[in-house]
């Protein structure tokens, strides 16, 4: 029983591995408030639906959690049977209008697929470059971290859209400065 459980996860890992070593990158058909580009859902889904297939994987997307705590969950499954099931948090200001509650489970959706399917996300990395560049032209200098002293990346809260610095050792860190200070 155990040896079979072993080939199933054995199985799984190297669809997963071939999926990930041909997939190629992914277009940004959207941009972000912040300006930053992204793949929509329907583009990622459509960019990696084939290879996926390929590789007897398919992909489960379902909401969880309860009413005042809602979550994602992703199911992962290869054809052997072999399932491994993710799930996020959805966070949502309180009074959000129920148009922001698509926004977000949107957001997360593309967020949890890419993390979890090992394929890159732009929107965040873009955000910091983007961010980054203009407070070069600003004068700014990335600070160091008050806590390990590595460099500082420029973030923007999910919640409030406010910038701030966050350390570039995160999570293993999680020094962070206010933009301004």
């Amino acid at each position: 029983m155990e040896d079979n459980k072993f080939k199933l996860i054995s199985e799984f890992n190297s669809a997963l591995c071939s999926f990930q070593s041909e997939q190629g990158s992914i277009n940004r058909d959207s941009s972000g408030v912040h300006g930053s580009k992204y793949a929509s859902w329907p583009t990622l889904r459509e960019a990696t639906r084939i290879l996926l297939t390929k590789h007897g994987l398919t992909v489960v997307i379902h909401p969880g959690g309860t009413h005042s705590e809602p979550t994602l969950v992703m199911l992962l499954r290869h054809m052997n049977g072999h399932i491994e099931r993710f799930e996020t948090p959805i966070f949502l200001p309180p009074n959000v209008k129920p148009q922001d509650h698509g926004g977000a489970i949107t957001y997360m959706k593309r967020y949890l697929y890419t993390s979890v399917l090992g394929i890159a996300d732009p929107t965040e990395e873009d955000l910091d470059d983007q961010l980054y560049k203009k407070e070069q032209n600003e004068s700014y200098d990335k600070p160091q971290c008050p806590k390990c002293t590595k460099p500082m990346k420029l973030r923007s809260s999910k919640a409030t859209g406010k910038h701030f610095w966050g350390c570039s050792a995160f999570p293993d860190c999680n020094g962070v400065l206010p933009k301004d200070g």
